[in-house]
């Protein structure tokens, strides 16, 4: 968000980008709860007709991933229980073994309050999902030795 502040937005776009997340965590747990960590995140700027299509799409995008992966997963609303300044945000919890089910992934709506504090003019909405976040999404695949060796699958192998 911080690389459009100020500026106007004249499209609809659909961005992603790779970033450092630090967070003040009471209790650490292993590879679910760390203070540092990165993840890919995607970003939607998009007409208020459009944020149903583009929530979908982008959510999609993750559980896709989890899908092709055979991860076991479920989609829990956390528009009303979670704070925050979102219009509508879903996360994505896989099921594990230690943690029992773990978010991996947050698709956020947030109607035009980003792009107010941003100064991002344009009359754009924005939408934000994890994409991939490390070493968390890491859990399910340490858990099922046999998802690492669906990852680890080359068409170039004998």
């Amino acid at each position: 968000m911080e690389y459009f502040a100020g500026t106007e937005i004249t499209c609809e776009l659909r961005l992603f980008a790779n970033n450092q997340c630090f967070r003040n965590e009471d209790e650490l747990q292993g590879l679910k709860t760390l203070t540092e960590f990165k993840k890919i995140e995607q970003y939607v700027f998009c007409r208020p007709e459009n944020v149903e299509k583009y929530f979908d799409e982008v959510l999609e995008n993750s559980t896709g991933f989890l899908e092709r992966h055979g991860i076991e997963y479920r989609i829990v609303d956390k528009t009303k229980e979670d704070p925050g300044y979102h219009v509508k945000k879903s996360d994505i919890e896989v099921k594990t073994k230690r943690y029992g089910w773990m978010e991996t992934h947050s698709c956020t709506y947030f109607g035009d309050e980003q792009v107010k504090r941003m100064d991002i003019t344009g009359g754009y909405h924005t939408i934000s999902n994890t994409g991939i976040a490390s070493p968390r999404i890491l859990v399910p695949f340490i858990e099922n030795p046999i998802l690492i060796d669906r990852v680890m699958i080359s068409p170039y192998a004998n």
